[in-house]
Formats: C-alpha cells, sequence, structure tokens
C-alpha cells in the first residue's frame, strides 16, 4: 500500500466522524424540547 493513500483514507475517516458527531450534535438539539 502507499502511504500516499494511506493518508487519503485516514483524512477520510477523520472527516466522516467529525460529520458523524456534529450530525448526532444536531439531531440531540433537535430533539430536546425547550421548555
Amino acid at each position: 500500500m502507499e502511504p500516499e493513500w494511506l493518508g487519503v483514507m485516514g483524512l477520510g475517516f477523520v472527516m466522516l466522524g467529525l460529520l458523524f458527531v456534529l450530525w448526532i450534535m444536531i439531531k440531540w438539539n433537535n430533539e430536546d424540547p425547550n421548555k
């Protein structure tokens, strides 16, 4: 495996993780009713 390809895959996984966390945070904020 080439180091460059591995770096690109790692960066992609990190971005996917950040998007997933952001989506969960937005979902929780939307489900939490303001009483």
